[in-house]
């Protein structure tokens, strides 16, 4: 049997999400809660939180090499994109931002392409859970480890101090140290905003995760090896798990 790539994968999860949800504006976000009680397989998806400027898409690349396992992270706003026929910079305005109702009325009523906070977040919600019931799989942020069940998925948490992210946030987008800084807590703002607002969990709340990993201390080929460590521990049978 032939084994799917990851452009396949998500082209399959696209299309069931594109089935199952007729009307993207709706407000009823309660699918969210049933769908992580669907039944999944037994194969693993890691999960990877972070704060702004913490590593975080270097580490998922990094795991992603060693397991060669795909890694989903731009991707899923990209496809999305693509299968709505909505312009990518579009949703980008939506993308782990928190949405403010009025100025989605208002949009809602232009006569352009159109999704809603609450409409990418069912969206982005439903793409997840099929990626990952396929597992072996990376996805990256957007809310993902309040998404992906906990049974089936290793959930994890990059943070590293303030100083760190906004120094390597200044080298990446050759910003100014004060720049830099009001990136880095814009960021954080609407990535935690926009979990809260449409997933309604805690970003910051440390029971979210399996593993919280300070890239202040450890660098992204260490972060990635402890990640490995852990899911090999979960992958054990359980009468082996260390408890």
């Amino acid at each position: 049997m032939a084994i799917k790539n990851s452009s396949e994968l998500m082209g399959e999860a696209m299309l069931r999400a594109r089935e199952h949800w007729r009307s993207p504006d709706s407000g009823d976000t309660s699918h969210i809660a049933t769908a992580q009680r669907k039944p999944t397989t037994a194969t693993y998806t890691i999960t990877l939180s972070r704060e702004s400027g913490a590593g975080g898409a270097a580490v998922a690349r990094e795991l992603g090499r060693l397991l060669e396992w795909p890694v989903y992270d731009r991707e899923l706003l990209e496809r999305i994109a693509e299968e709505t026929g909505l312009r990518s910079e579009l949703l980008e305005s939506l993308d782990e931002k928190r949405s403010h109702w009025l100025v989605e009325t208002l949009e809602s009523l232009s006569g352009v392409g159109f999704m809603s906070g609450a409409g990418y977040a069912r969206y982005l919600a439903e793409t997840m859970l099929a990626l990952a019931s396929h597992g072996n799989c990376v996805i990256v942020g957007r809310g993902s480890t309040s998404l992906v069940p906990r049974a089936s998925s290793l959930r994890v948490r990059l943070v590293a101090s303030l100083e760190d992210r906004t120094e390597r946030t200044r080298q990446r987008l050759n910003l100014s140290k004060a720049a830099a800084l009001a990136h880095v807590r814009e960021t954080d703002a609407h990535r935690e905003g926009f979990v809260k607002d449409y997933l309604h969990h805690q970003v910051g709340d440390p029971h979210e995760y399996d593993l919280i990993i300070n890239t202040s201390r450890f660098s992204i080929s260490e972060s990635a090896q402890m990640i490995i460590t852990a899911l090999h521990q979960l992958q054990k049978p359980v009468s082996e798990q260390v408890t």
